[in-house]
């Protein structure tokens, strides 16, 4: 929801929002104010507005400030929380489920019409009669077909991502080699008063996203559990030192892991 008008059409409210769906600007009546009694905003949904500040995207709740979901697709069978699959720029997941399923509309209707245009060449070459029960046969198989190819494309795509199912692609004569995850690492000890100070307001939660899709992902839900992990930085800056520490953030349970200074 961009704006509220009056019944006269005069513009009372206007909203903008950064790409994830917090709010970037919240004004009335040309006056910027912090809070409204409008509960419909980020993808004309409702949102908690008295108490967790979430949004209801209707098969899930969205958590705007992290840019995830709280619970896990209920399209898929593995973990995926990324909302518009990490990018909002481009897509919009209304719904909380409807990047894969619009995909799989897109993709079983692409199929079917090839199929169709596939019965066509046939009857062309062929010249055979045409059979509309065969051209359904044909558009039914392509659909399927393309539904299928993305659908396991897709789970494939979120398993490597979020589990961290190790897949080998195995060539004539060659082998897969197996993956060893590596234990907990330890945090960083800070080594002076900027970095101390640095560790300890990353710790408080100060930090900003700077990666999704971790390579990490696998070890992280091996050694600390399941969520969407994603790296976090926070940078210190003063009159002679710039400090950075970098860790990982589960945004579903909140728990910041390995710290460490770079």
């Amino acid at each position: 929801m961009a704006n509220i008008v009056k019944s006269t059409g005069t513009l009372e409210y206007s909203y903008s929002y950064q790409p994830y769906g917090t709010f970037r600007s919240n004004v009335k009546n040309d006056t910027a104010i912090a809070t409204d009694f409008n509960p419909m905003s980020f993808d004309s949904e409702f949102r908690d507005k008295a108490t967790t500040g979430f949004i209801n995207l209707r098969a899930r709740m969205y958590d705007p400030g992290t840019g995830a979901f709280v619970q896990s697709d209920p399209v898929s069978a593995h973990p995926f929380y990324e909302f518009a699959a990490g990018n909002p720029a481009m897509y919009s997941d209304p719904s909380g489920m409807c990047i894969l399923l619009c995909v799989l509309v897109l993709a079983a209707v692409i199929g079917a019409t090839i199929g169709v245009a596939g019965y066509a060449a046939y009857v062309g070459t062929t010249g055979a009669g045409w059979n509309w029960w065969l051209a359904i046969g044909w558009a039914t198989l392509g659909g399927f077909i393309g539904a299928t190819c993305v659908l396991a494309s897709t789970q494939c795509y979120i398993a490597v991502s979020r589990v961290g199912t190790t897949v080998g692609l195995r060539g004539l004569g060659g082998g897969g080699a197996a993956s060893v995850l590596k234990g907990p690492i330890a945090d960083a000890v800070p080594r002076n008063l900027p970095e101390q100070l640095a560790m300890n307001a990353a710790r408080e939660g100060q930090g900003t996203i700077i990666m999704r899709y971790l390579v990490d992902a696998p070890r992280l839900v091996a050694n600390y559990g399941e969520g969407n992990w994603v790296k976090m930085q926070y940078v210190l800056r003063g009159w002679n030192d710039i400090v950075t520490v970098h860790y990982f953030r589960n945004l579903v349970t909140k728990m910041d892991v390995e710290f460490k200074f770079v």
